[in-house]
């Protein structure tokens, strides 16, 4: 919203040549896609957007880096923890209610033929999420592995089902068995990471 893609690029090109000397944030900022103000604003939405995921999780491992924040940081980066708890629970219940009406976790999504006029007009999370469908990822994977929190994610996977963007296909059993077991190799190979 803040930044093109072709931006971005550019950054990403810039700050791969300075070997990680600098923060891509920086190089963002020196190439003046983005001030300092609206770099901390956004800043403070990611946060608040991962911190409301965290609602939606029962379990799970974190660490805690105690350090100094920039002086900016400090001044400008207030959240609050009231509305924070308040809008999280708010989202899990809906989260809750949503997922309700979603399709079982393993079908597989396919986009539909649609009007052109309607895909176009997709906002910039349906655009990342619509983009994400393949004919071969399935709906967990679509939820839980993508660049959208699994809350908007959830959203964008509803919205689409409604609008006729997306369908649904089930998996072979073969298929179904093998990612099954994908997933759990997956799962033992992070809890073994972290010396579970």
């Amino acid at each position: 919203e803040h930044i093109t893609a072709a931006e971005l690029d550019q950054s990403l090109q810039m700050w791969k040549t300075l070997d990680g000397s600098v923060k891509l944030s920086e190089v963002i900022a020196r190439l003046g896609f983005m001030t300092d103000d609206v770099m901390v604003k956004c800043l403070g939405e990611l946060v608040q957007e991962i911190i409301y995921d965290l609602f939606l999780y029962d379990d799970g491992f974190f660490d805690f880096d105690e350090g100094n924040l920039p002086p900016q940081v400090k001044k400008s980066f207030h959240l609050d923890s009231q509305w924070l708890m308040f809008e999280g629970l708010r989202r899990v219940d809906e989260f809750q209610r949503n997922a309700k009406a979603l399709p079982p976790s393993d079908q597989v999504l396919i986009r539909t033929v649609a009007d052109a006029d309607m895909v176009a007009r997709l906002d910039k999370k349906a655009e990342v999420f619509y983009g994400l469908i393949d004919g071969e990822r399935d709906v967990e994977t679509l939820l839980h592995g993508g660049p959208l929190s699994v809350y908007e994610a959830q959203l964008q996977l509803m919205s689409l089902l409604i609008n006729g963007l997306v369908t649904l296909k089930a998996m072979e059993p073969q298929e179904l068995a093998s990612r099954r077991v994908r997933r759990v190799l997956e799962r033992g190979t992070i809890y073994l990471d972290q010396g579970d």
